[in-house]
Order: structure tokens, then C-alpha cells, then sequence
């Protein structure tokens, strides 16, 4: 059912390009016959894309809520806020910066005023996502996401700062939420393109 869904909901591209098909041999059918049947089969497919595309357009996927609400994030914190980020946290959430120490774990407030006093010092320029997995279990997901945080901070000469995260998400009665973060590894620093 998950592959029907991502098919349908998510990535509708091969459904429509096997109606399109359809479509073609459907009217060819059509040309050579020239009856009322043949002209409704002809119909099917390009109503069945249409379909597929307005559900596709009007149904969000979990999947699809996880990936906007870190684009909301990634745009907020790369405008100097940290509201997108308040949104999303969960109340009970951890965040881990070294990975396996529990020494190192925040709470949701000093998560964000530690990303507000981040963001003020590195002067964000933009937050590129990439790498990102979203694996959604009931009323839990656990995803994997690199950031790439683009900055004028003077101390890296604007050099790109590479974060690498594994995220639990929850779903609560108003959303989802971070419940945990994780930073899987060492910041990266990238030569400045």
C-alpha cells in the first residue's frame, strides 16, 4: 500500500507516463475502429491522469508534511528565526549533538536559543536540504537529513557548514513534531564554492 501511495500521491510521474501510453494505444485503437466503444476506452486513460493528478495535488502524505515542515524550518532559521523551529519541536524532544552522548542532550528551549545565537553569529545565507529520507511507521517517522548551511560567518571565510542529522518524528493531535535529533557526525566545513 505505501508504494501504491507514493506512486499515487507522491510521485505520480510513471502513472501517468503508463496512462499516456494507454492513451496512445487507446487512440490508435480509436482511428482504426471508429465506434462508440473504442471512443470511450480513448477517454479512460486521460481521465484516469487527471484523476491521479488532482489526488496527487489535493492529498498530503505524511511523508510530504515531514519535507515541508523542514523546508519551513530551513527558510525560517535562514531568515534569522527560530518560530518554524519552536513549531516543530515537540515538548519532550531531545536533541544530541555528539552522537551516543547523552551529556550533550537539549531540551527545546536551549535548542533554540542555542540556534538563535547560531544564527545570529554565522550570518545564514541559506539552509540547502539534501540526502533526505523519511521513513513513516504509524504515528512515527524516522528520517535522515543533511543540511548545508550557507553563511558570511568571518570565522569559516563563508565556507558551507555540512550538518548530517537522523530525525524521530511524532505525531501529535496538532501535527507532527521533532521527538528526537540526532547530529550523526562531525560538522563538515566545505571549501567556499
Amino acid at each position: 500500500m505505501t508504494c501504491i501511495s507514493a506512486a499515487v500521491f507522491e510521485r505520480p510521474l510513471w502513472v501517468l507516463a503508463m496512462l499516456a501510453a494507454a492513451e496512445v494505444v487507446a487512440l490508435a485503437v480509436w482511428r482504426v475502429r471508429r465506434t462508440r466503444r473504442a471512443g470511450l476506452v480513448a477517454i479512460a486513460p486521460a481521465m484516469l491522469a487527471t484523476a491521479v493528478l488532482l489526488l496527487s495535488w489535493l492529498v498530503v502524505t505524511d511523508r510530504e508534511h515531514i519535507e515541508r515542515a523542514y523546508e519551513v524550518i530551513a527558510a525560517d532559521v535562514a531568515t534569522g528565526g527560530a518560530d518554524a523551529l519552536a513549531t516543530y519541536l515537540d515538548e519532550d524532544v531531545e536533541i544530541a549533538l555528539e552522537p551516543d552522548d547523552d551529556g550533550l542532550d537539549l531540551d527545546k528551549a536551549r535548542a533554540i536559543r542555542l540556534a538563535e545565537h547560531y544564527v545570529r553569529e554565522m550570518k545564514l545565507r541559506e539552509i540547502k536540504l539534501s540526502r533526505m529520507t523519511i521513513g513513516v511507521s504509524g504515528d512515527r517517522a524516522d528520517t535522515e537529513v543533511t543540511t548545508t548551511l550557507l553563511n558570511d560567518w568571518p570565522e569559516l571565510a563563508g565556507a558551507p557548514v555540512v550538518l548530517s542529522w537522523c530525525v524521530k518524528w511524532v505525531r501529535r493531535d496538532d501535527g507532527w513534531r521533532i521527538l528526537r535529533a540526532e547530529l550523526t557526525g562531525p560538522p563538515g566545513v566545505r571549501q567556499a564554492d
